[in-house]
């Protein structure tokens, strides 16, 4: 398995780096201007990055880059949001990568809910957190940039799942419990339930095409009990050798917490190949 992680662990939610990326930002932010650190000038730093940064009375300094064309962001808002962060010298540090970070406005740290409401979807931001003593060892510097707005997760996974098996041309169904699904071959002989123990070949991806896990060709052998639900939910509709697709919203999978490669709140896909029900 590509993560070597077990399927019995599959029901856990782990911290992963894209979580991470925010942990940084939970800095108090006071409401007077913060002194500037022995180590580094805010000029030398603003210089740097090319910014005429202005100073916002929560305690941090920002300067719009884009202002971005569609709805304006509010922090009842659920967003997607991209995040590449730097080091004092303009080297860039790390990133959300291919994936937005998906998150509720509302729950995030007072700085982030106060940047992101600065702009439009589209739009993007550079945030300056100046050291302060006893807080943050040296400046913060990052980018956020709204890629798009939904109502809640569920309108973010709803719209997300669509638009995919719309663009992969699937003629899908929706189970009772949200569990989107196309059976491409039925198979032959007894369902497993969701007691059964089974073997099964599979890949995992993102919805923008990228693997996550894989069981290489080689059926993998478990309880499906043991596992996120939207598997024990998608296996007992196979037969053995029966194959197809499995799209599981966030609730069906890692919900908010996530796991090894796989951010918070986002929907994913399997396809998968029921070889054998083991008992």
């Amino acid at each position: 398995m590509a993560h070597n992680y077990r399927y019995n662990d599959m029901k856990k939610s782990v911290p992963s780096i894209f979580a991470l990326l925010f942990a940084f930002i939970l800095i108090s932010c006071g409401g007077n201007e913060p002194a500037v650190s022995s180590a580094e000038s805010l000029e030398e730093i603003f210089n740097t990055f090319g910014n005429d940064p202005t100073f916002d009375e929560t305690g941090f300094y920002f300067s719009i880059l884009e202002q971005g064309s569609g709805d304006p962001v509010t922090n009842s808002d659920f967003a997607l949001v991209s995040q590449i962060t730097y080091a004092a010298d303009g080297s860039q540090t790390g990133s959300t990568g291919t994936l937005p970070a998906a998150i509720s406005v509302s729950t995030q740290a007072a700085v982030v809910v106060e940047s992101l409401i600065k702009l439009n979807t589209g739009g993007s931001i550079r945030v300056f957190i100046p050291a302060n003593t006893g807080n943050a060892m040296q400046t913060a510097v990052f980018d956020l940039s709204v890629e798009n707005l939904y109502e809640d997760v569920t309108d973010f996974n709803t719209q997300s799942i669509e638009a995919y098996a719309d663009l992969e041309g699937l003629n899908t169904t929706i189970s009772e419990e949200g569990l989107y699904f196309v059976i491409d071959e039925e198979g032959e002989g007894e369902n497993p339930d969701a007691d059964s123990r089974v073997s099964v070949i599979y890949d995992g991806f993102h919805l923008n095409g990228q693997v996550f896990d894989s069981s290489n060709g080689s059926p993998i052998t478990f309880g499906l009990r043991q596992v996120i639900q939207g598997w024990t939910l998608g296996i007992p509709l196979f037969k053995p050798g029966g194959s197809g697709t499995l799209i599981l919203p966030s609730s069906l999978a890692y919900g908010e917490g996530g796991n090894v490669g796989i951010p918070p709140n986002y929907p994913i896909a399997f396809t998968v190949e029921l070889v054998e029900v083991v008992e």
